[in-house]
């Protein structure tokens, strides 16, 4: 009698108390461990290893595995652990982000705003949560993402202060080039700031020059430009370019 009150009443504090439904999920020496029928388990990810979140020792999962989910009475999406590999959140996505598809996380300067990639193709997209609470970081925008062009990881999204970040993006100056596969239109660097939600162009491409992000010291940004002499130079893949650098000071909103 006494055992079948207190099981209910623990099961209901599960759910009340989302810090002990974490704790029965952890991540060990790359390996999930949950405990489900009275036993303690260990599996691979289903979806890979691990993948590091930038700027952090924090280390995210895609989990969509019946048995590991029931055990954390959680749904599918991105599990979120520390050092001590103890899960700290969770994130199961929205209608236009799949969390299979996100390939990278990165965590602001004060480690209180997360962003994460999605997308299946060279350009892709980041979306911005508070962290740990995976909430948007701008409810009030409808579609809260920014498109970038995929590249050398650490160059695709650069922090520039905790409200500010920094891509290459494809731009939407109406040029068209010859090219031999794509994406063959001019090449941004574009500041964007969380709130208010607005994206400039800091670097802008033309039809026969491209910008990409390289680094960020401090409010400049380091880009590098490329250039054909001639709009027909873009249809060769080996045409003629010049590449050049330059420091473009970074303003404040």
């Amino acid at each position: 009698m006494i055992k079948s009150t207190l099981l209910p009443a623990a099961f209901i504090l599960l759910l009340l108390c989302p810090s002990l439904a974490l704790a029965q999920l952890s991540l060990k020496n790359g390996r999930l461990e949950y405990k489900a029928g009275g036993a303690l388990h260990s599996v691979e990810p289903e979806n890979g290893a691990a993948v590091k979140v930038r700027n952090s020792e924090l280390l995210f999962v895609s989990i969509n595995d019946p048995e590991i989910l029931q055990a954390v009475k959680k749904g599918p999406g991105l599990f979120f652990f520390d050092e001590s590999g103890a899960l700290k959140a969770h994130y199961a996505g929205r209608e236009d982000f799949d969390p299979e598809m996100c390939a990278a996380a990165s965590l602001s300067p004060n480690g209180k705003v997360i962003a994460l990639d999605n997308g299946t193709w060279l350009v892709r997209v980041w979306t911005f949560l508070n962290y740990p609470g995976m909430e948007p970081v701008n409810p009030a925008v409808e579609e809260p993402f920014i498109s970038y062009l995929s590249g050398e990881d650490g160059q695709d999204l650069i922090w520039v202060d905790d409200n500010t970040v920094a891509v290459t993006d494809i731009s939407e100056a109406p040029v068209s080039r010859p090219c031999p596969a794509d994406p063959c239109e001019p090449f941004d660097v574009v500041i964007h700031a969380l709130r208010p939600w607005n994206s400039s162009a800091l670097a802008k491409g033309s039809e026969l020059c491209n910008y990409r992000l390289k680094a960020v010291e401090g409010r400049n940004a380091v880009v590098e430009k490329v250039c054909a002499k001639e709009i027909e130079d873009w249809g060769e893949a080996e045409g003629p370019r010049t590449i050049s650098r330059e420091t473009l000071t970074i303003p404040r909103n």
